[in-house]
């Protein structure tokens, strides 16, 4: 196999997954769960963060 179709694979697999999870949080805040994005974004600025450091 060469390296582009592994590439192609590889983004197809992330584009699916990405999909789901998309999906999975508009059902979720459909039924009212979730967060809002102000806690979002601070949590997401908080792991960034730490990944920074680490």
């Amino acid at each position: 196999m060469c390296l582009l179709s592994e590439e192609t694979l590889f983004d197809q697999e992330w584009l699916e997954e990405t999909r789901t999870k998309i999906d999975e949080g508009i059902a979720s805040l459909e039924k009212g769960e979730g967060i809002d994005g102000e806690t979002f974004v601070n949590q997401l600025l908080t792991q960034l963060k730490q990944a920074k450091e680490a």
